[in-house]
């Protein structure tokens, strides 16, 4: 009763497909597309005659006098189709007085249509469908339905009118966006200042990257080896003369023009994680320093 919905038939919506369209407040289909069917169908197959001939035959123990009913092994008695047929019948009613209610139709004009498929133009006469518009336009003209109904709802009229229905609140999305951040920001640090990341960087960083949960992470670094501390790499005893004296020459030290005084030290893993967080996010005016 409150919030808007509609329905788009691409390309077909038929029989128990109708059904749910019907239930929307508006119902939009392309000039192409096919609407109606409603009825209720069943079908029994008699497979008696083809087993007889080729010398099949079926014998059923069961619990229950219906417990067979309808089987495709013997003929369907008159019996059996008078009880099909009036489940049929219960169904195709309350599948009339949906549509009917649905759509504010009168259910004799729905049990003329005797499950007749319609074109667009033939169900727009007939009130099944409300808006004749290509598929690819329905989610414009929905949203711009939403912007006019929200101006009205929230403009004053003279005289005012208390309205029985509650207001809409405007979904704030900068609010929701920056807890979004806030909270994917919470997980990495989460993931990559826990103890279990200690050793196991470079596993911690994929699974920051990869989306896992943070107290699943967790629980997964603990079960791997810590990295092996790498060895220190040997110097190479074997200099050229030039770079021994080079080394042993006193340099100068002459900055560039275009080097700045200061210059940012070397970020961590952790940081350069949440560095390239910001970046992506575009949260860069909330930029982790730590």
């Amino acid at each position: 009763q409150i919030k808007p919905i509609w329905a788009l038939v691409d390309e077909q919506a038929t029989s128990a497909a109708y059904a749910i369209a019907s239930g929307a407040h508006h119902v939009i289909a392309p000039r192409t597309a096919q609407t109606g069917s409603i009825g209720v169908i069943m079908a029994h197959v008699d497979q008696s005659k083809a087993h007889e001939k080729l010398g099949i035959h079926v014998t059923f123990i069961h619990a229950g006098a219906h417990k067979a009913d309808g089987n495709a092994y013997q003929p369907l008695p008159d019996a059996v189709k008078e009880r099909f047929q009036q489940e049929v019948d219960s169904l195709y009613a309350l599948f009339v007085d949906t549509v009917a209610r649905n759509r504010q139709l009168e259910t004799n004009a729905i049990r003329k249509t005797e499950a007749a498929i319609y074109s667009s133009e033939q169900a727009k006469e007939m009130g099944l469908i409300d808006q004749i518009l290509p598929a690819s336009q329905a989610l414009t003209v929905f949203t711009h339905h939403l912007n006019d109904t929200r101006a009205i709802m929230t403009t004053p009229t003279e005289p005012q009118v208390k309205s029985t229905q509650p207001a809409v609140e405007p979904v704030d999305t900068d609010a929701i966006k920056a807890s979004a951040i806030q909270q994917e920001r919470e997980r990495c640090l989460s993931i990559l200042q826990c103890e279990a990341a200690e050793g196991r960087m470079t596993t911690a960083i994929h699974l920051v990257k990869s989306g896992m949960a943070a107290d699943d992470a967790k629980a997964l670094l603990e079960t791997l080896p810590k990295a092996e501390a790498s060895a220190p790499k040997k110097e190479n005893t074997t200099q050229s003369a030039f770079t021994q004296h080079m080394n042993n020459d006193e340099q100068p030290n002459i900055p560039s023009e275009n080097t700045p005084e200061t210059t940012e030290e070397p970020k961590s893993a952790i940081q350069q994680m949440l560095s390239d967080f910001e970046l992506m996010t575009g949260d860069q005016k909330h930029a982790c320093r730590q």
